[in-house]
């Protein structure tokens, strides 16, 4: 690839012996990359002509034919899926953001009149659990969903600020998958619909490319940690984990909890 890029350089060579025209247009390009050439360039008072000096010429040519190539070695090295090591690096930063939300949010909670305080100290008992909210529609909002959607939300930022740069087009979060509608592939497209779609919490996938995924993950926050035993032993949870098979091509689905870390689908 380098040499057939690196190959254009005569030509670039070639065409940088060039009529300018007026030197008056080139007054404000001394600032420019190449501009001080231009400016220290001499001016035939026959013909009205700029002449760039051939050592500036060479110069400029073979600095942008360099740029090309790595440019283009770059775009190829970022086209990729991240190595075994580097969905570790990934898999505790989750972890850690795991414990961080959780922490955050019920600090934050026991503040809030419309949650806390929480008489059992600093996680809520079961009665407190399952106490209703609010409505939202037809659905009740107990203390535990809105802990877990604070605590989903508080995990995301924390993702979102640790991963994006190291690996910002690696990853995304809750996107929706349903399968692709070609009868002649079984793979799956992002969608909008929630009708028989998949929505797991984080994607690592191919660079740019969120349809080509390596693996998924879920977040948990139990709003009761000290009964919390296997997360793959909540039927909800192994089903959810189950479903997500299909999608996660290079490991397993994993679930992600402050208390327990990455428990991940076996095999």
């Amino acid at each position: 690839m380098a040499g057939r890029w690196l190959s254009l350089t005569p030509l670039l060579l070639t065409s940088c012996v060039m009529s300018l025209g007026s030197p008056t247009r080139y007054n404000q390009s001394c600032s420019t990359p190449g501009g001080a050439a231009i400016c220290n360039a001499s001016a035939p008072t026959s013909t009205g002509e700029i002449l760039i000096p051939a050592a500036g010429r060479a110069a400029q040519a073979i600095n942008a034919s360099v740029r090309a190539v790595e440019a283009i070695q770059g775009y190829i090295t970022l086209q990729r899926l991240l190595t075994e090591a580097e969905v570790g690096e990934v898999e505790d930063f989750l972890k850690d953001c795991a414990k961080q939300a959780e922490a955050d949010v019920n600090q934050v909670a026991q503040k809030r009149e419309d949650i806390g305080p929480f008489k059992n100290g600093q996680f809520p008992n079961e009665n407190e659990c399952n106490r209703v909210l609010r409505l939202e529609g037809d659905e009740e909002v107990t203390l535990a969903r809105e802990l877990g959607r604070l605590k989903h939300t508080a995990a995301f930022d924390c993702v979102k600020a640790r991963l994006s740069s190291r690996f910002p087009d690696n990853f995304s979060i809750e996107p929706r998958y349903r399968r692709d509608p070609d009868p002649g592939t079984s793979g799956y497209v992002l969608t909008d619909r929630k009708s028989g779609s998949l929505k797991p919490d984080f994607v690592l996938h191919f660079t740019r490319n969120a349809t080509r995924i390596q693996c998924v993950f879920d977040f948990k926050f139990p709003c009761l940690p000290r009964r919390m035993g296997n997360p793959l032993g909540d039927p909800d949870t192994l089903q959810q984990l189950l479903s997500y098979k299909p999608l996660s091509m290079e490991c397993q689905p994993a679930v992600v909890t402050p208390q327990l870390g990455l428990t991940r689908l076996p095999p």
